[in-house]
């Protein structure tokens, strides 16, 4: 494919070396450089793969991919960061899904699940038109793929999920469809009760949010230091005022940072930076999530900082 050319010319060049190395006999070279052709080759094809393998994706599978990959293009491509965030807010489907789905993952109610899914599909439809809904996806998939985004991997359970609400999105409920629609309904509403807000932070890997935090101990305060190895050895009683202190603190920090970046920016780079500024504004304190916010906060610190 053309847009990654590159990588054929890399290839190409490589060769062209190769060939001079293997005339002098310099095989120690030669290995090197057959090793680079491969990774190239190898990158090449993979890239090929993504625009298929995009398309096949939900646009919840493709948002989380895409916010997964935020830290990064933000350091290596800001343009493709815009673009993505851009259409996603520009194109009225995609909005209208996201801010559904968004809606899905801050469930943590205690009454009917389906009935708060039902309300949530009765305001996001407004702004769907369901003949071009997949259309937009693919837009997105494309994009994503165009950028170098793409080999995801999301377990079978949320991928499932994120298809469901695909289907109630883009499909009209109507007497031919009534039970698979019922069915994804009810999936939708099954997923949310079992991932509140609470249980989803107790499901992701304590230690591997841990071991990160102990990563970047060294370059936080005193004041950060001692919370977070609070959290680190489960001995001291988390407070939970310092606890909002420090959220408030770094939220401060990286809008700081980011409000910097906002005032000298672009239009290609614009869009990417106030995506990753409503992504900040909107964490709230949450008793239950503290150790996952704290963490992502200062991941997105450093990323900043490094500008």
């Amino acid at each position: 494919m053309k847009e990654y050319n590159k990588y054929v010319r890399k290839w190409q060049d490589i060769a062209i070396k190769m060939n001079e190395a293997m005339q002098k006999d310099d095989f120690k070279l030669a290995d090197e450089l057959m090793s680079e052709s491969v990774e190239a080759y190898n990158r090449y094809k993979e890239l090929c793969s993504y625009k298929g393998s995009n398309r096949e994706m939900s646009f919840g599978e493709l948002n989380q991919m895409f916010e997964s990959a935020m830290p990064t293009l933000f350091k290596e491509n800001k343009k493709a960061l815009g673009e993505c965030a851009r259409l996603i807010k520009e194109d009225s489907n995609l909005r209208s899904a996201f801010r559904f789905i968004d809606a899905l993952r801050k469930y943590n109610c205690d009454g009917d699940a389906n009935s708060y899914v039902n309300e949530c599909l009765s305001l996001a439809s407004s702004g769907i038109d369901k003949k071009s809904f997949k259309e937009s996806v693919e837009k997105l998939a494309d994009k994503l793929a165009l950028y170098e985004v793409g080999g995801y991997k999301i377990d079978e359970d949320e991928s499932k999920y994120f298809k469901a609400c695909d289907k109630v999105l883009c499909e009209d409920k109507k007497l031919s469809n009534m039970t698979e629609f019922t069915n994804a309904m009810n999936s939708i509403s099954s997923y949310i009760e079992e991932h509140k807000a609470p249980i989803r932070e107790s499901i992701k890997s304590m230690d591997v949010m841990v071991e990160e935090l102990g990563k970047k101990i060294a370059n936080m305060s005193e004041e950060e230091q001692s919370l977070v190895q609070d959290i680190i050895d489960f001995k001291a009683p988390m407070v939970e005022d310092r606890q909002r202190r420090l959220l408030e603190k770094l939220k401060g920090e990286c809008l700081g940072i980011i409000g910097g970046l906002i005032e000298g920016a672009n239009t290609d780079e614009l869009s990417g930076l106030n995506a990753i500024k409503e992504q900040i504004e909107k964490k709230d304190y949450c008793k239950e999530t503290i150790v996952l916010d704290i963490a992502n906060l200062l991941e997105i610190r450093d990323v900043l900082m490094e500008k």
